[in-house]
């Protein structure tokens, strides 16, 4: 804009002085300001895109914002959850294990019960309890007051009652439930013992070699209460501790080819989840994704935004993270120059994904994340997003060709021009040639969309530079 401008007053200022007729130069110099405009520009980004729309399309990829196809081919740090992007998501009840590492109906019914009188929206946790219960608690129980989860306490508690007696029940994957047990109940449970510190290391090691192999782990805690109408936060204190529900997740087929495709087309993969480090761990060991470094939600809360992007610049994998602060290590990300993807399925991605340059989700992810995301893969296969990338950088190249070529061309003319009119005793050329001259031209360049892109242009994440322009 600024070279126009500066090239539209030299040629008026150099035709003045030489006297010239101040109409045709006037006109001159407006024809010139035109043909240096690529004009043909916004046909040729809206054919790009939209065959890139259609390519994506055959790929089984459902793209609901066309221009994002651009950022897709720009990204370079591609941050996933793990849960339904990396897994298959659809999680299987194994077992359930008391505060001893037996197997427990007790603890199994007393997840059953939370589970059934749990409102909110569905989670996979819940489903895989209630599909696999099998017996009926015979309507003897009723909910009287419930805590719904979110995502800062992470646990659901209700309060249940059969007439007989009342139970509060919380459930929740985080580690701070066993902080708020004083208790566990007996093998027999026929009555509770007193929590102390070998029996909590005994514990906390179950759930650390449970989590190794990659199980997904619950707690359950209870206490009993006489004849209480609502459940408080202070309520959820001086549990009983009953053990565990322990599940699995499968990987997604071929998620490990795809995630090797990536990395080998430069683009830096962090994992950010909401799972604790050692199931994460072991997901990246079946992955082949070596981990770089940690950090964990605790960690990321007390940082300045400053500290945990220097912190982020080593680490690729992030656990026990919020919402929010899946959120703000976009946000950093971005703040430094790089271009951003998030892929999720779950409610808790959101925030993630409509702070991101390019988001993805699933077809079988929630509505809100559906909602959130620019692409949505309507198959599991997780290779259709690495030819989506491909896809996403062809585009992107095709434009950047009629930008270098448009430019070359018209800014070529446009000095000759006005180096010509210094020397000529006329203007060089008539308006109607000057406009003419860059409509056949830039009608030429109308093929470029339908071009193919060099293999060794495509490798890498593409970014617009004005500079090298």
């Amino acid at each position: 804009m600024h070279l126009m401008i500066f090239l539209v007053l030299a040629t008026i200022i150099i035709n003045l002085y030489f006297e010239r007729p101040w109409l045709d130069t006037c006109l001159f110099a407006i024809a010139l300001g035109i043909g240096i405009t690529p004009e043909f520009l916004p046909i040729i980004i809206s054919i790009s895109l939209a065959r890139g729309a259609i390519a994506m399309a055959q790929q089984k990829v459902i793209v609901k914002k066309v221009s994002s196809i651009y950022d897709l081919g720009c990204m370079d740090t591609l941050c996933t959850d793990k849960t339904g992007t990396l897994t298959e998501g659809e999680i299987q009840l194994e077992k359930c294990l008391d505060a001893q590492g037996q197997t427990s109906e007790h603890t199994f019914f007393l997840a059953y019960l939370n589970s059934y009188f749990e409102t909110g929206s569905k989670n996979p946790f819940r489903e895989a309890i209630l599909k696999n219960y099998n017996f009926h608690h015979d309507n003897k129980w009723e909910k009287i007051d419930e805590l719904p989860f979110d995502f800062e306490r992470r646990r659901v508690s209700v309060l249940v009652s059969n007439k007989k007696e009342s139970f509060i029940i919380v459930k929740g994957p985080v580690e701070n439930i066993l902080t708020m047990c004083n208790f566990i109940s007996s093998p027999n449970r026929s009555k509770v013992i007193a929590l102390n510190e070998e029996i909590k290391k005994n514990i906390i090691l179950q759930f650390e070699t449970l989590s190794k192999v990659g199980k997904r782990i619950l707690r359950v805690a209870w206490r009993s209460v006489s004849s209480q109408k609502q459940i408080t936060l202070q309520d959820e204190e001086n549990l009983v501790f009953s053990g565990f529900v322990v599940f699995s997740d499968s990987l997604k087929k071929g998620v490990t080819n795809t995630l090797q495709s990536l990395l080998g087309d430069n683009i830096n993969l962090k994992i950010i989840t909401g799972d604790n480090e050692h199931v994460t761990r072991y997901i990246c060991e079946q992955l082949s994704v070596s981990v770089q470094n940690t950090l964990l939600g605790p960690e990321i809360e007390s940082m300045t935004d400053k500290e945990l992007f220097y912190a982020m610049k080593d680490a690729n994998l992030f656990c026990r993270v919020t919402p929010e602060q899946k959120r703000r290590i976009v946000v950093q990300l971005q703040n430094h120059g790089h271009v951003i993807g998030f892929m999720g399925d779950r409610v808790n991605n959101v925030a993630a994904l409509r702070a991101a340059n390019v988001s993805i989700s699933v077809h079988n992810a929630t509505a809100v994340a559906r909602d959130a995301a620019h692409f949505i893969l309507l198959q599991q296969n997780l290779n259709i997003l690495h030819q989506g990338i491909l896809v996403g950088r062809k585009t992107f190249a095709n434009i950047l060709k009629y930008a270098m070529m448009g430019t070359s061309s018209n800014l070529g003319n446009a000095i000759s021009m006005v180096g010509a009119s210094l020397f000529l005793p006329f203007l060089p050329m008539l308006p109607t040639q000057i406009l003419l001259n860059n409509f056949l031209y830039d009608l030429s360049e109308i093929a470029i969309p339908f071009d193919h892109a060099d293999k060794s242009f495509i490798s890498r994440p593409i970014h617009f530079n004005i500079k090298f322009v």
